[in-house]
């Protein structure tokens, strides 16, 4: 917990830097300097939004802005425990049952509104400091996502989207080492680029009716990664650099395909890379798909 007199420095510089406008498209901005931090810890759930989530380099700990027609149904909580992680939540839903109904009504919205009524959708812009480890834990009910994760330490990422458009990139390599990677998908077009950057050691992804896109490029550090990956309907394109080898398990079945470049060769229930066994390092997948197609690409 923080001590009063630290309380008192961080309510004195959020009030400095909290500024609310009263007009039409009203938004509220916050930024938090890092005071004892030694990681950062945040949790997000959210509605119908559209999120940007990106790095920054000054001394806040983190900083967002958030425009909506009522920014105050945006709530956040902070403070940092005693073994030194900043503890963050930010939501706009109000409880389990409310979520339930406004999604519901909104998602109606959602599907059959004009490109003028989306741009009207509340739109929250988070940035974190890309000095401190940052575990990072999204709920996403609907809207349009934008997650540049580049220039972040990120030690752990759980996602769980709802009806999203979410695009995720790594074009930088994570400084810090992943140990949790875990997707979770509904109703979606969902694309991660640069995920050799992300620094993980396995990832778990798992879909529903989703259009899902993963693009492996970048410096894959790991010498044996994992990612197993599971659609229940849908599309799923996995893009692979060619300096990468590749381990493939795939279950057949009537209702869904796989398409492989032409050097894969099958060897009993797996499939191989022709430049596997050639010293380089290895991506192992585990691929389930209860309808829909699967396509591999050399890139």
């Amino acid at each position: 917990m923080l001590s009063k007199q630290a309380t008192f420095v961080v309510c004195l510089c959020v009030v400095a830097l909290a500024s609310v406008s009263l007009c039409r498209g009203q938004a509220v901005s916050r930024a938090y300097p890092v005071t004892s931090e030694k990681k950062i810890s945040a949790r997000v759930k959210l509605g119908l939004v559209n999120l940007k989530i990106g790095a920054h380099q000054s001394l806040n700990a983190f900083e967002y802005r958030y425009a909506a027609s009522d920014p105050t149904d945006l709530r956040y909580e902070y403070e940092i425990s005693q073994d030194g992680v900043g503890e963050l939540e930010l939501s706009n839903l109000r409880s389990k049952n409310a979520e339930n109904k406004n999604i519901s009504f909104r998602l109606r919205d959602w599907f059959g509104a004009d490109e003028d009524k989306r741009e009207e959708l509340p739109t929250l812009t988070l940035t974190f400091t890309d000095q401190l480890p940052i575990e990072l834990f999204l709920t996403l009910a609907a809207g349009e996502h934008e997650l540049d994760l580049s220039s972040l330490k990120l030690s752990s990422l759980e996602l769980h989207s709802g009806a999203c458009q979410t695009s995720v990139r790594f074009s930088k390599p994570n400084r810090e080492a992943m140990e949790r990677l875990k997707i979770a998908t509904g109703a979606s077009r969902f694309v991660v680029e640069g995920l050799g950057n992300a620094n993980f050691k396995e990832l778990n992804l798992h879909g529903g009716a989703s259009d899902v896109t993963l693009d492996f490029s970048g410096e894959l550090k790991a010498r044996n990664a994992k990612a197993k990956i599971s659609l229940g309907a849908g599309s799923l394109t996995v893009i692979v650099p060619q300096n990468e080898a590749v381990k493939l398990n795939y279950a057949d079945n009537i209702f869904s395909s796989i398409d492989l470049p032409k050097d894969f060769k099958k060897k009993g229930d797996m499939y191989f890379s022709g430049n596997y066994g050639q010293g380089l390092g290895i991506l192992e997948f585990d691929i389930s798909s209860g309808m829909g197609a699967v396509k591999v690409e050399w890139k």
